[in-house]
């Protein structure tokens, strides 16, 4: 579980370090910037290796980048635990939170 919560602050801290400079990355990005400065993501146990562990839930329309209790990033539905779900929160939270 921790690799899953480091992931996905790793990818959140990105996001928010290129909203800050009017740059509203999706995932893929996201995830070649963090391997290009030599952070290998643990990925969790993908169902469907074809499909993204991660995705960017924020818009840029959304709300501002620094609203509390805002989803920025989360797991999707093709994480291998159907329980519980990783999510990183514009005010700077990563919780691990039960599906619904």
């Amino acid at each position: 579980m921790s690799q899953r919560v480091s992931d996905v602050k790793a990818l959140c801290n990105l996001y928010v370090e290129q909203a800050n400079s009017n740059l509203f990355p999706n995932m893929e990005t996201l995830v070649t910037t963090l391997s290009n400065r030599g952070y290998q993501l643990k990925n969790p146990l993908a169902t469907d290796p074809a499909k993204p562990s991660y995705r960017v839930v924020l818009a840029p329309s959304n709300a501002p980048i620094n609203s509390p209790n805002i989803i920025l990033i989360e797991e999707t539905e093709n994480v291998g635990d159907s329980t519980k779900i990783v999510r990183a929160y514009a005010d700077g939270a990563v919780r691990v939170e039960h599906r619904h």
